[in-house]
Formats: C-alpha cells, structure tokens, sequence
C-alpha cells in the first residue's frame, strides 16, 4: 500500500486542481490528463490512477462546503484530514475564486432584451405536431450530470423566467391602459 500523501504533494495537487477549476469556471479549454502528467513528476511517485482518486477526494470537499467543483472527478469521500484542511486554506487566500464561484452561481441565462413581448405569444402546437417530432435520441458518449451546475443553472433559469412574466404582464397592461394597476403587481418570491 502507498504511504500517505505529504503536505507538499497534498499542496500541490490541490493547487492544481484549483487551476484547472478556474479554467472550467472561465470556460477555458484544458487537458486534464496533461495537468496530470505534468504533476506526476513532482509527486512521490504516485501513478495517474492515484492523482485522479485525489482529485475526486478533492471535489468532495468541495462538495461538502457547497463549492463547485471539477466536471468528471465524481466526489470521493474517503480523503484524509490534511486534505479537507489544505482545501480550506487554499480557499481562504483566494478571493478570485470565490468570485467565479458567484459568478458559475448567478450565471444568467442567455436573452434577448430587447425582444418584443409580442413575440412571446406563439400559437399551441397541434396534438399531431407532438407525435411527427418524436426522435429516438442515443448520446454517443454518456457523461455523468454536475449536480450542482444544474441546479444552479434551473435556479437562475427560474428566476429569469418569474422576471420575464413579471415584466410581460405589466407591459401588458400598460398596453391595455391599465398603467396603475400593471404598477400593483409584485414579485412575491423575490
């Protein structure tokens, strides 16, 4: 059995977790498997299986604080101490990243502003139409969802979709010349 990671190899295999995070955070292109193998020299001759482990015990601390983390390092939770603490300090002398952790949290659904509300309304479909559009759809690589991102995505999916109602139905009622009565309306959730 290997021996237990050191405080350097802990250190730098979080810090390279973290960039590679930042990355996918920034929606920058990376190689994970070319991060790996420029860390695997500087480590105490751990193999590629053993770095990939750690990166996940990694995400499950992430996880654990409520942090994103890595798209395809599934959490790990059997990590030792010294690894949840190196996290922890990381994170706390980083204030960037928190911002990009806001940032991956609040991202806005893309939109059209400026869209005329009158292009909202569109006719139902017909009961034919739903069956015609019926495909077989078969992903050619199966990949395992980011629970976290899409939660956080259908949070702000709801939100932009309770302010597009919202300021339709006042606009419509401006348009129906009901102006103090569309300047009644609220948004109870918020």
């Amino acid at each position: 059995m290997a021996e237990d990671w050191t405080r350097e190899e802990v250190e730098l295999i979080v810090s390279s977790y973290f960039r590679m995070l930042q990355q996918e955070l920034e929606d920058i292109t990376y190689s994970k498997a070319e991060n790996r193998r420029a860390l695997l020299p500087e480590l105490n001759n751990r193999s590629e299986g053993s770095i990939e482990f750690k990166h996940q015990n990694i995400s499950a601390v992430l996880v654990k604080y409520g942090c994103p983390y890595i798209f395809g390092y599934k959490p790990r939770h059997n990590y030792q101490s010294l690894l949840e603490d190196t996290v922890i300090n990381f994170l706390a002398g980083t204030d960037h990243l928190f911002i990009l952790f806001e940032n991956f949290a609040n991202k806005e659904t893309q939109g059209n502003e400026n869209s005329a509300y009158e292009d909202l309304q569109v006719d139902a479909p017909q009961p034919n139409q739903l069956q015609e559009d019926k495909s077989e759809y078969r992903p050619s690589v199966i990949r395992k969802p980011n629970y976290l991102q899409i939660e956080q995505q259908n949070i702000s999916l709801g939100r932009n979709g309770e302010e597009l109602i919202l300021n339709y139905e006042k606009w419509r009622l401006v348009n129906a010349g009901k102006e103090k009565l569309a300047d009644t309306i609220e948004w109870i959730s918020e």
